[in-house]
């Protein structure tokens, strides 16, 4: 005899127990739960639904709960797919499915094997049921029905419009009706034994316990949690102007000003809400507010508008984090020097982060002309002061001392404990591996597997996809190198201010020297002026190099001046980067001019900080016309 695996039903009415007692019984027999509520399928449906919080669950695993979005369709016909999945993982686990629910639909789909045919919605044919309701009324479609489906309709209420529209439906798209459907899947064999137990109680106690369930529910925030579902169930169709609608109607509180305001600036109309905010601002005077406001001057390109905002709502919360809105302000419009002694302002008042104020001193210092012993001084206090880790605060100093050995050393000690939780390290530790920094040996392998972790944490950061490209470069596989290059460079080409333009440079020496593609000298040149023309002064060292020797070359687009300009900054370079001293070099003899920074980079060249491959890279080509960098540091 063909002995079939066991499945417990429990199903009731509402609030007749079912949650509790199917949990007990789980502890009981070692069991695992299976919801068939049409309702607690939904997320931020909590309260309404009854669905059983964590500690409710007593650690009993559920399925089948909060993991649909509310404004998503979900039908009996997928229910029953999910369920049988989940049925057939908890009897692999040796553990007992119980179905637990009230949805009777849900729970004939199982015990009855009957295939609800996930029939596709005619879009068309919908609205001109709907238009039917409008004009003559739903007793139109419900007397439809009952001609197509009497048997169906037994069950069906006269005002129930979604299962009305679904009998005519269905017949309209498979010729059959309802019934016939179900009397026809109901002849396939059912899979497993289900025991299907039902809680009843008398009327009147049963009403007496909704009764109580609802109280329950109006104390815990029902009213707020269906407003909150209408909201978001209107903005997530982009239903814009109907969310702002039902908003509006509401109390007038932060939340709901900050609900408009992030559908007004989904929707585009930012003067809406820079408006509404200002109308608010007086009665709700909160840092979120400023920094909602802040966004939306920016996205109207009002710059000082949104500085100030950003401003307010830094001196009322004190995030540093809203310290990067400010700065970012100053970098678009190329005036870093004034972020730079804004921070210097705020790093009087005692009162605000000082250590985060610190720590981005030194990450602007050299954009902003100071010497790389002023960022080093700002990072060592950052450190002190507790905005970063010791690895982290080695990270930022480790290319500007010349003590390796000992840097090393606290690096790989701290490595050990830390557990990477930056992102900023992970990158780090990326670069260590690629290129063999720091006293690490080069591994291909570890390299990787930072940079993937860089990309699960940012997937769409420029740099960790040119630092993939470099990856697959050194793996000869230049195929993938070629297009890790390009997608990092299709990420910033249309931003007109970038941070970090080091995709420009990677994928003009993917295009320069034939990394994956044919060569296409043209294009590299393209793609490094446009890069000089956005950052400025501001260009990273990939881009530098790349510019100086075309301008070493005697193509009038690329001026020796300029590149000298680009060479003497010290922000795109580290202090003993050997690249930037071939080719300061060969700038300057081409345009027969000395310089007090060249001489200042050539104390470092004898120093124990380089390698081998550096030095003999420093002899061969110091005194050439033109070379390219030393690619290692690129």
């Amino acid at each position: 005899m063909d002995m079939k695996p066991k499945v417990i039903v429990i199903c009731g009415p509402t609030a007749s127990g079912k949650t509790s007692l199917s949990i007990e019984l789980a502890k009981q027999i070692n069991g695992e739960i299976i919801s068939a509520d049409s309702m607690q399928i939904y997320k931020d449906m909590d309260i309404g639904t009854a669905k059983p919080s964590t500690e409710e669950m007593q650690g009993i695993k559920h399925y089948l709960l909060d993991f649909v979005p509310p404004e998503e369709r979900y039908s009996v016909a997928q229910y029953k797919i999910d369920a049988k999945k989940a049925i057939k993982e908890i009897l692999e686990k040796g553990k007992v499915p119980i179905i637990v629910g009230g949805t009777g639909l849900y729970v004939d789909s199982l015990i009855y094997e009957i295939e609800y045919n996930d029939i596709k919605l005619d879009e068309e044919y919908r609205k001109k049921l709907e238009e039917i309701v409008e004009k003559q009324g739903l007793e139109v479609l419900y007397k439809k029905a009952q001609e197509i489906d009497p048997q169906a309709m037994q069950k069906i209420s006269a005002n129930d419009k979604k299962r009305i529209m679904r009998v005519i439906e269905i017949y309209k798209a498979t010729g059959k009706t309802k019934t016939e459907q179900e009397i026809e899947s109901r002849k396939k064999p059912v899979e497993y034994d289900y025991k299907v137990f039902a809680i009843n109680w008398e009327r009147e106690i049963l009403y007496q316990r909704i009764n109580k369930r609802v109280d329950i529910m109006l104390e815990q925030g029902l009213i707020e949690e269906v407003k909150s579902i209408i909201s978001n169930c209107y903005y997530m169709k982009k239903d814009y102007q109907n969310a702002i609608k039902y908003l509006k109607m509401q109390e007038e509180t932060e939340s709901n000003i900050i609900d408009q305001v992030r559908i007004y600036n989904d929707w585009e109309h930012f003067q809406d809400s820079i408006d509404l905010i200002h109308q608010s601002i007086e009665k709700h005077p909160t840092w979120r507010l400023y920094l909602l406001l802040g966004t939306s001057y920016q996205s109207l390109e009002k710059f000082e508008e949104a500085r100030n905002a950003y401003i307010e709502a830094f001196h009322i919360s004190k995030i540093p984090t809203i310290l990067g809105s400010v700065t970012e302000i100053d970098r678009i419009q190329r005036n870093e020097e004034r972020s730079f002694q804004f921070l210097l302002k705020e790093l009087e008042n005692t009162n605000n982060p000082t250590a985060q104020i610190q720590l981005r001193l030194g990450e602007m210092a050299l954009r902003v002309g100071k010497s790389y012993d002023e960022m080093l001084d700002y990072f060592k206090k950052a450190y002190e002061n507790g905005a970063i880790s010791e690895l982290e605060y080695l990270d930022y100093i480790c290319d500007y001392e010349p003590n390796i050995s000992e840097l090393s050393k606290r690096i790989k000690k701290n490595i050990k404990s830390d557990k990477f939780e930056s992102y900023y390290s992970k990158r780090k530790q990326a670069i260590r591996y690629l290129y063999g920094e720091n006293g690490f040996k080069q591994n291909l392998k570890k390299s990787f597997d930072s940079i993937k972790e860089c990309l699960e944490e940012y997937s769409d950061d420029s740099c960790d996809y040119a630092l993939l490209g470099r990856f697959y470069e050194l793996s000869n596989n230049y195929s993938l190198a070629l297009e890790n290059y390009q997608k990092a460079y299709e990420l910033i080409k249309d931003d007109d201010y970038p941070g970090c333009d080091c995709a420009y440079g990677y994928y003009a020496h993917a295009l320069l020297n034939g990394i994956g593609t044919n060569k296409n000298v043209d294009e590299a040149k393209k793609i490094i002026l446009d890069a000089v023309r956005k950052s400025n002064t501001f260009s990273c060292s990939h881009v530098v190099y790349y510019y100086a020797y075309f301008a070493l070359q005697n193509d009038e687009r690329f001026s020796k001046e300029k590149a000298y300009e680009l060479l003497t900054f010290d922000y795109p370079f580290y202090r003993f980067d050997i690249s930037r001293v071939v080719s300061l070099t060969q700038i300057c003899k081409s345009l027969n001019r000395s310089s007090s920074k060249l001489e200042e980079l050539k104390k470092y060249v004898n120093t124990t900080y380089y390698n081998k491959e550096e030095l003999q890279y420093y002899d061969a080509n110091k005194d050439q016309i033109v070379s390219l960098p030393y690619w290692k540091n690129i």
